[in-house]
């Protein structure tokens, strides 16, 4: 696990980069042990054990380092859910989010301001190259598309886990998820890279590109520009 601190919109968020197929980040059986009973029941529906080991190594992660911000053993950190999906901890300013690709998750935590935060591998994405137009007329902008189209063949895959990253950060802050179209999320571009949220206008939001170690690794971070509106953690 490696770990780091960004400064975003006013906050700082410690980002957390967890390896989900070994025990090098968290043993497998310590972080079952740090379950609740509802995680404990997820993790036992799925069908293939990889998928059940990372889900629980990457909650057993989470609840650790809450655990740790919050003063409560992992296992009784109290997440609740909003209305929208999004995971918070009742009563307490720490802000959360996880995000998961592959066999790594990364974690987001903050304290009194809203965050998303989205993570992709490239290698995952080896087979989007003939699906590629198809998915960029169903999720990104025109002006989106036409950067993209511009783009050599190589790149194109990479630039569009970008947009696609910046998009899922900024419908994992507001908790909105499929409530909220990816074509409705414009991106401003410079060279035709993200570098923050054109609409919606409300919330406004600020992104950054996390550098993580994995070389393959697209992570987006997005935060609330007005830290002074409540809301739920992710």
């Amino acid at each position: 696990m490696t770990g780091l601190a960004v400064e975003l919109g006013g906050l700082r968020v410690e980002i957390d980069e967890c390896d989900l197929d070994t025990d090098a980040d968290i043993a497998l059986e310590e972080a079952y042990a740090e379950l609740d009973a509802e995680e404990r029941r997820r993790a036992a529906s799925f069908v293939f054990d990889r998928d059940r080991d990372r889900y629980v190594r990457a909650h057993g992660r989470l609840r650790r380092r809450l655990g740790a911000a919050l003063g409560f053993a992992p296992e009784a950190v109290p997440i609740a859910v909003s209305e929208g999906g999004k995971p918070f901890v009742p009563d307490h300013r720490t802000r959360f989010n996880l995000s998961h690709s592959g066999a790594r998750a990364v974690i987001a935590i903050t304290e009194g301001g809203e965050i998303g935060v989205d993570l992709e591998l490239l290698d995952r994405g080896d087979g989007l190259e003939g699906q590629l137009d198809d998915l960029a007329r169903s999720c990104l902008t025109p002006t989106e598309r036409n950067a993209l189209a511009g783009l050599p063949t190589e790149k194109r895959v990479p630039r569009f886990l970008s947009y696609w990253t910046a998009k899922e950060a900024r419908m994992k802050l507001t908790g909105e998820g499929l409530m909220l179209e990816p074509q409705d999320i414009s991106l401003e571009l410079s060279d035709g890279r993200p570098v923050g949220y054109r609409r919606p206008h409300a919330p406004g939001a600020e992104l950054l590109f996390v550098p993580l170690s994995h070389p393959d690794a697209i992570c987006c971070l997005a935060v609330r520009r007005d830290l002074r509106t409540p809301g739920g953690l992710g």
